[in-house]
């Protein structure tokens, strides 16, 4: 691949099967017409995008339709964005339509690997919603609540076709499931340049959880971590995320927060989608509190704290494991 100093902006759209993916990629190309942009599309069955995108210029529209981009599509979607790295202008963006079928964090995945990371960086995963067959979504495809798990921004989509009162209860149920997420009601797929700054400034803002265990018909739950007083060591915290994360990637979908490490007094953000994991130095506020959201399926609070406690500095607070 070719070196370039500024690496590739890659958006992943997600969302089940006629969610509105289409109308909100249409709009997204309609927002950045000014940056030359680039398009991966996969999806099984619907109107192709290529004929519909608006003010296209210099973009172009790879569609890969022999299967899932997340899986048997694999070495094909590496091709594709081998393709890009190496063109001699190489875009500003590139969206990627995932399936409706298409398990997102494997796909957010694949840029963790160096011959990839080093050209393109996952900026954002946009999830869209069907608010008039959300909730049997949720209950019939195991992908739908993954999907929300994954996703920074979540648009809730045909928001007009349901009671008001209904869609605060969907905001509500959205968050529960995925609190560490922006959620937009939003109609013809719908986006605005405030809706994904919103959610692009988020990974350094001090950000309020308050867990929660409402009755829902998901699976996917959230566990907060309250780390007040412990310190991690920075390496074996990250060894034994990664190990977990390639071991128990079908249960831990999403990992957010802050931590103390034992080589700095600051706060490291943590985060992971998939098997993607970084772990930063950031600016945080003065009064940012230590603390982890794990989102996954079948997490149990003292499985979760058990594993943190294996990456503590031997000088933390062993209280933990009894509290777990």
């Amino acid at each position: 691949m070719a070196m370039q100093e500024t690496k590739i902006n890659v958006i992943i759209l997600t969302g089940f099967l006629g969610a509105g993916k289409t109308s909100v990629l249409n709009n997204l190309l309609i927002l950045y017409s000014n940056q030359k942009n680039m398009v991966i599309e996969n999806e099984f069955g619907s109107e192709s995008v290529d004929g519909n995108l608006v003010k296209l210029k210099q973009e172009r529209v790879f569609e890969l339709n022999n299967g899932c981009i997340c899986c048997s599509l694999g070495e094909e979607l590496y091709a594709v964005l081998r393709e890009i790295a190496e063109l001699s202008t190489p875009p500003d963006n590139v969206f990627i339509e995932a399936s409706g079928l298409a398990d997102p964090g494997a796909l957010a995945s694949v840029f963790i690997f160096e011959t990839i990371s080093e050209y393109f960086v996952v900026k954002s995963v946009i999830g869209v919603v069907d608010a008039v067959l959300f909730e049997d979504s949720l209950t019939q495809v195991p992908e739908a609540g993954r999907q929300l798990a994954i996703a920074d921004l979540i648009l809730l989509n045909k928001e007009a076709m349901v009671a008001n009162g209904y869609t605060k209860s969907l905001e509500q149920k959205i968050k529960h499931i995925n609190p560490l997420s922006v959620v937009f009601p939003t109609n013809h797929g719908k986006v605005t340049k405030e809706m994904v700054a919103q959610n692009l400034t988020r990974d350094t803002q001090l950000f309020d959880y308050q867990e929660t265990h409402p009755h829902t018909h998901s699976d996917v739950k959230s566990i907060l971590l309250d780390f007040k007083d412990a310190v991690f060591d920075l390496g074996r915290l990250r060894s034994i995320l990664t190990v977990s994360l390639f071991l128990h990637y079908h249960q831990i979908y999403r990992i957010k927060g802050f931590v103390r490490v034992n080589e700095s007094k600051g706060l490291y953000l943590v985060q992971s989608v998939g098997q993607q994991l970084s772990i930063i130095p950031v600016e945080s506020k003065k009064d940012q509190k230590p603390f982890l959201v794990v989102i996954g399926k079948g997490l149990t609070r003292k499985g979760i704290m058990k594993l943190f406690s294996k990456g503590f500095d031997h000088g933390a607070m062993s209280r933990y494991i009894g509290e777990a």
